[in-house]
């Protein structure tokens, strides 16, 4: 699975960050980059699947399972940005992620 990956991504968390005024201010910061992976576009399966679920896709992204990713976290990709909507480990293994994405417009 790791040899079908042609893509690298980057991971970015939002966080509070002072603003040099006393106050703080929001802005997504990257915690992991060149990341492994692979993009296919959601098919019907994945919406009938997801569907049971009530979430609604544009895609799926593969790759190397790593700790601590959560929902609110977001994806680039090529210039293009993701949430993500549902992190599927598969049979929690810890061996690949299955992150289904929605890209933000």
């Amino acid at each position: 699975m790791i040899g079908l990956c042609n893509l690298r991504a980057s991971f970015e968390r939002l966080e509070k960050l002072e603003d040099g005024h006393g106050g703080f201010e929001e802005a997504w910061v990257t915690f992991k980059s060149d990341w492994p992976c692979r993009l296919q576009s959601a098919t019907s399966r994945v919406h009938s699947y997801l569907d049971k679920t009530e979430i609604d896709v544009d895609g799926v992204l593969y790759g190397p399972y790593f700790a601590g990713l959560t929902e609110r976290d977001q994806v680039k990709l090529n210039g293009r940005v993701f949430s993500i909507a549902l992190i599927d480990n598969w049979n929690e293994e810890k061996r690949y992620l299955k992150l289904y994405v929605v890209e933000s417009r």
